[in-house]
């Protein structure tokens, strides 16, 4: 597991849900902006997907700490 936490900036979040389909176990999308993310440590694969998620979105709202 890895020491990295993710958050989505509620303000900026658009809710397009490209980090939703690169990263399934650590975002949902229900009923609109913003995304969810769930509370928990990543996996060293979970960091790849959100760092990836994080050049996809076009609103940066994701950031990606440790």
């Amino acid at each position: 597991m890895s020491e990295s936490a993710v958050e989505v900036d509620a303000h900026r979040c658009e809710a397009i849900g490209f980090c939703v389909q690169v990263a399934p176990t650590v975002f949902t999308l229900v009923d609109g902006p913003p995304v969810s993310v769930a509370s928990r440590e990543l996996s060293d694969d979970e960091v790849d997907a959100v760092a990836e998620a994080q050049d996809l979105c076009p609103a940066q709202a994701i950031l990606l700490r440790g």
